[in-house]
């Protein structure tokens, strides 16, 4: 199972050097990215997934 809290703070890390990020902010574009996600079909998923795997 995919823990929402690591990913929002491994995506903080990564941030970091950027700007400021806070946890909160990032579960909540998590949240809705998710949500947005679930609506598309699961080709629509796998497409999405392989191009940011490049």
């Amino acid at each position: 199972m995919i823990n929402l809290n690591d990913m929002a703070k491994t995506i903080a890390e990564k941030e970091k050097g950027n700007r400021q990020v806070d946890i909160t902010q990032i579960k909540e574009i998590m949240k809705i990215f998710l949500e947005e996600l679930s609506r598309c079909s699961d080709e629509e998923v796998i497409t999405l997934l392989n191009r940011m795997q490049k």
